[in-house]
């Protein structure tokens, strides 16, 4: 797949040593002489006051930061010379942390950890971030092993970037083990270190079965966890270092704050911007937790994003950097009091300018120039909206392995994994294509298989075609072709894994078996081959918008979507940001233009429409189409049936005879809507926070989503939990009610439901005939009636004007 067109962001970053005598002098426009009079004295002085000092100065010392005391407003061009200062902050937490990771944060929700047969290996990858450094590490781990091992030959090793750090003899005796290793500090790097459990499991001195059943251990990855004890590091105040401090390798959820000095009551356009910055943090963090705030002062103990106009953040700035901004300004320095953490400035001159800084912020995706601060000259949008990463692919279109991201290899042994192929979908395909997609594979694989040898396609974990291994001599496939359908791949993210299974060809009892024959490689220019897709989304759903963000993201800049935010408290604003942000991880888009504010959208508007706030503060009319509505507290639905549907009616000669006339639907039929009853009762919603989706009530086709709770702190809250992989994974139907406990989370399905866009009569008649194909029986029975009656009247009045004709020809 082609790359995506990138935006281009044209920098001027001062890559000097600063000297803010120079600057300050150089600003002034003073005359000549008398700066090489004020140099000359400056070189004098500068000798004395280096031997005065005790300890050498750095080369280049962080600014000095001039902070403006809360509601104060400074619209000079320079820093005042009294300005008032605030209080540095507190420090609220310690410099040195205690964090926890578990096992299962690292692989997938619901994988096991099992290693199986004789040797097994079981290979995840530990985070460590370049802000933190580690004192102590170590690793708890809870295991059990099968009581049939034998025990002095069954070995569990635990080994980190290549090095054993320990054994533990698998006891048939004492099968359940809780264990804790120290992890040597000087095996883990800064990044992703390999963590590795191998086994070697047997069951018997000779003549074993390397594949026997009782050769297992399971280690348990809900108990298991690495604990470390670290200290935040200093990190250098430039702008190349950003990545170091929005990093996705923290273990804790990154937090951070946006601040907008002075300012008392939020505008729409520091919410758009709030928005955008918090969409490009939840980016760099590709898929982990964060915790946003904001706040007209800066908060102590996390990192600060201080957003405004130069006038409003000239406290914030130093007199050279003032008088440096002549276009957006992308600065970045330490928080003052706290080093390890740090304050982003996002500044302009004016509004527009604002604006600019905070989209070039959330678009960067690589480092930033070595500079404290840097000037956007420039940013040039490609002209069609693009996505950041995950972009869909485009249908139909011929794709190679490596536009896909995969890189050639080869496989060796005996149950060795296989090789595994990420595919983003659109996320309005229909499951009810019929098409198929075609797999052209490159592949060869070495001699002496046993005939039972197979390459094993799955998608998504579901199987789907097999290839024999039969030739003896090995052989080569260049254009080995096979069909996968549609309706196999789902809207958003989907895996192709292709295992090949290589079985010795000796392997019988007392024999060794030969390994080294076991190689299989799969080559890159392989190609996926994909038909039109039919592209009909039925909606409400919330698995759908958990998986892809659609149709919210269906354009990748939020032309199409409308943010409406109910309330302006801290609480409410943080919540709505939240959402965009975990939306933004889904998609791979930067919602930029996304229509966002205070107020709801006019009545008239097409687009897809988010509403964020407490209970109370969500207007009535907007739920006024919603299967369950959040404002009547206690009134709510609840399934009492769900009978299924078949997909065809036509069973006589005469239905089916008359199903071929009025021609095939494009999808079968639909499970009618479920059975439901009311109940009301004196309740409330407490802790709970509840989504609900349904289709607009003023904008025919198109979906709204509501995110509500009985308050601004429990809407918060629960915004915050649906970031775990344990509810956001699981969301489905369009109605979710969930809290911050685990397993909280209920989901049903009560509403009916819609086509995307669907606005034209036809194909809503069309829809609603799907799910009721006997409405098609009195349709055409009035429209044969209609047929008749329109011949009856051709026929009679042709008949009386042959009679006219005849009358006047006999006259």
């Amino acid at each position: 797949m082609s790359a995506n067109p990138r935006p281009l962001i044209t920098w001027e970053a001062d890559l000097r040593t600063s000297c803010p005598m120079k600057d300050m002098m150089r600003h002034l426009h003073l005359p000549q002489s008398l700066l090489l009079a004020l140099a000359i004295l400056a070189s004098s002085i500068a000798p004395i006051s280096a031997q005065q000092q005790a300890v050498a100065a750095p080369s280049v010392a962080p600014a000095a930061l001039a902070l403006p005391t809360p509601g104060a407003s400074v619209f000079q061009r320079t820093a005042p010379a009294g300005a008032a200062r605030l209080p540095l902050p507190e420090r609220t937490t310690p410099r040195e942390e205690t964090m926890r990771l578990p096992i299962r944060k690292l692989i997938a929700l619901d994988s096991p950890l099992m290693l199986r047969n004789a040797s097994s290996i079981y290979t995840i990858f530990v985070p460590v971030s370049a802000r933190m450094k580690f004192k102590s590490c170590s690793l708890n781990l809870d295991f059990t092993n099968s009581i049939a091992l034998l025990t002095e030959r069954s070995v569990l090793r635990v080994v980190v970037n290549d090095v054993i750090v320990a054994q533990y003899r698998l006891d048939r005796n004492r099968p359940f083990n809780s264990v804790e290793m120290g992890i040597p500090l000087e095996l883990l790097k800064t990044g992703f270190n390999r963590l590795q459990f191998i086994v070697a499991q047997h069951y018997t001195n000779q003549c074993e079965d390397p594949g026997a059943p009782e050769l297992f251990t399971e280690i348990n990855p809900d108990t298991s966890y690495l604990s470390a004890v670290a200290e935040w590091r200093d990190v250098p105040q430039r702008l190349s270092y950003l990545r170091w401090w929005v990093d996705e390798k923290l273990w804790n959820p990154y937090q951070f704050n946006v601040c907008f000095p002075g300012s008392s009551q939020m505008t729409d356009l520091q919410l758009a911007w709030g928005g955008i910055v918090t969409q490009g943090v939840a980016l760099a963090l590709n898929y982990q937790p964060f915790r946003v705030m904001t706040a007209n002062a800066l908060r102590a103990g996390m990192d600060n994003i201080v957003i405004g106009t130069m006038t409003e953040l000239s406290g914030y700035l130093t007199a050279t950097e003032i008088g440096s901004v002549n276009g957006s300004f992308l600065a970045i320095k330490a928080l003052p009091g706290d080093p390890a953490h740090c304050m982003i400035i996002i500044s302009g001159r004016d509004e527009r300018e604002v604006s600019q800084t905070a989209l070039a912020f959330g678009l960067v995706n690589y480092p930033l120039p070595d500079s404290q601060y840097a000037i956007v000259d420039q940013l040039t949008l490609p002209q069609e909206p693009a996505y950041i990463r995950n972009a869909p692919l485009q249908m139909p279109g011929i794709y190679s392995f490596r536009q896909l991201g995969y890189k050639q290899q080869t496989i060796r042994g005996w149950n060795a994994g296989g090789y595994s192929v990420p595919i983003y979908m659109p996320g309005d395909i229909s499951k009810d294509d019929g098409a198929n997609a075609e797999l052209r594979l490159h592949f060869t694989y070495g001699a002496a298989f046993r005939d039972d040898s197979v390459f094993n396609v799955f998608v998504n974990g579901q199987f789907q075609k097999a290839i024999r291994l039969r030739d003896l001599n090995g052989s080569m496939h260049s254009d080995h072709r096979l069909y996968l359908p549609m309706i196999s791949f789902q809207p958003g993210r989907n895996v192709v894994d292709l295992t090949p299974v290589m079985v010795p060809l000796v392997t019988g009892k007392c024999q060794m078996i030969q390994e080294e024959n076991l190689v299989f490689t799969l080559y890159d220019d392989s190609v996926f081959v994909f038909p039109r897709a039919l592209r009909k989304c039925r909606l409400p759903s919330l698995g759908l918008f958990s998986q892809t963000a659609f149709p919210y993201s269906g354009s990748p800049d939020g032309a199409e979507t409308a943010l409406f935010v109910a309330g302006r408290d801290m609480e409410t604003v943080t919540a709505a940001w939240t959402l965009l942000g975990k939306m933004s991880q889904i998609s791979g888009a930067l919602l930029h233009r996304l229509e966002v504010g205070f107020k709801p959208p006019g009545r008239n508007i097409r687009k897809n429409l988010l509403v964020v706030g407490a209970r109370d503060q969500i207007p009535e009319d907007i739920v006024a189409r919603a299967p369950v509505s959040p404002l009547q507290v206690g009134k709510m639905r609840y399934l009492v049936s769900v009978s299924p549907k078949p997909e065809r009616l036509a069973t006589s000669p005469i239905e089916e005879f008359m199903e071929k006339i009025r021609g095939t639907p494009s999808e079968k039929a639909e499970p009618e809507p479920p059975k439901t009853a009311e109940m009301t009762m004196a309740a409330d919603m407490i802790d709970d926070t509840v989504a609900v989706q349904f289709e607009s009530p003023t904008a025919v086709g198109y979906p709204v989503t509501i995110v509500t709770a009985g308050s601004a702190a429990n809407l918060l809250s629960g915004m915050n939990a649906l970031q775990d992989r344990s509810v956001w994974d699981n969301l489905a139907g369009d109605l979710a009610v969930w809290n911050s406990r685990p397993d909280s989370l209920a989901v049903a399905k009560v509403g009916p439901d819609f086509i995307y866009k669907s606005t034209s009569v036809v194909t809503r008649v069309g829809t609603n005939m799907q799910q009721s194909p006997w409405l098609f029986a009195p349709i055409l029975i009035i429209l044969i009636l209609l047929i008749a009656l329109g011949v009856r009247t051709v026929l009679r009045r042709r008949g009386e004007k042959l009679g006219a004709e005849e009358n006047e020809s006999d006259a």
